[in-house]
């Protein structure tokens, strides 16, 4: 494990401009959180997943039998407009 180093006012001091600048940065990329988000809920890199039921499964009138693969989609959940007010928009507001 790396020790942490002890520095002198002066050297606190030389080092304070660079830590503010970095302070800074992540601020910057703070303030785009919500524009990266609405990208990926509108093209999401992963656009879902398959698996296998390994027992019998109800989801309403209908059953999932054992051993059936049952395909996820992260696309559709992204356009939930009981989530979504206008799913199919891109808001950056």
């Amino acid at each position: 494990m790396q020790r942490l180093r002890t520095y002198t006012v002066e050297e606190a001091n030389r080092e304070l401009p660079r830590v503010r600048s970095i302070v800074a940065q992540i601020a910057e990329l703070s303030a785009l959180r919500p524009d990266l988000e609405e990208q990926l809920r509108m093209g999401s890199p992963v656009q879902g997943f398959y698996r296998t039921a390994t027992c019998d499964y109800t989801v309403g009138a209908d059953t999932i039998p054992a051993g059936a693969r049952v395909l996820l989609l992260f696309a559709a959940a992204n356009r939930d407009p009981r989530h979504y007010p206008d799913p199919d928009t891109f808001d950056l507001d």
